[in-house]
């Protein structure tokens, strides 16, 4: 195990002992990036997945007995997340449509988007908006965040031939989106449309 893993390990064992406030605190600090990252990918409002990284750190909290130490705990917080946003997401299915188109541009007339966000990042990302749930929580999982394909089957409890098909299946979708966007704004690609 490496020292990461048993920092990690000895502050799951304080935190479940109820010997050390702090130490699901710490846990907190080491993984929220990382279930954000996933949340705002998934999600096309910022401050839902904030509210929604905020809710997953809770259910932790509460269920941390049910971890038992098989996988990475970051995937489990990940496997929470997605089902949060996989209900939260059942709950604003109407309001979905519209987010999605308007959520990107939204974000950027907010000030929410990064300096440096470019029109072919933006493309990307209102791509993967408009991505099945699925597709887009596996590209996200094992692209962005970097988790194998087993352990994106054991966050999205699916099976490793399913999640390797959504990946499959999301990257073509992504592609075609995109270079349909590329031939419908060429100044997004990078390119300029011939004279």
């Amino acid at each position: 195990m490496t020292d990461n893993g048993s920092l990690e390990a000895g502050l799951i064992l304080r935190a479940l002992g109820g010997a050390d406030d702090r130490a699901f605190g710490q846990l907190v600090v080491m993984h929220q990036s990382r279930v954000r990252a996933l949340l705002r990918r998934l999600c096309d409002n910022i401050h839902t997945a904030d509210d929604l990284a905020q809710d997953v750190f809770v259910i932790a909290y509460q269920k941390l007995s049910d971890y038992r130490g098989k996988g990475r705990f970051s995937a489990w917080l990940c496997s929470i997340a997605y089902r949060q946003y996989l209900q939260n997401h059942r709950q604003r299915k109407r309001e979905r449509d519209v987010h999605a188109e308007y959520g990107a541009w939204q974000e950027l007339a907010n000030g929410n988007s990064t300096p440096d966000a470019d029109p072919m990042h933006i493309d990307l990302e209102r791509a993967l908006l408009r991505l099945p749930a699925p597709e887009s929580a596996a590209i996200t999982l094992n692209m962005t965040l970097g988790y194998s394909h087993r352990e994106v089957a054991t966050v999205m409890q699916l099976p490793p031939g399913t999640v390797k098909s959504h990946i499959k299946r999301g990257l073509e979708k992504l592609k075609l989106q995109l270079s349909a966007s590329a031939e419908h704004n060429p100044a997004s690609a990078g390119r300029e449309k011939p004279v």
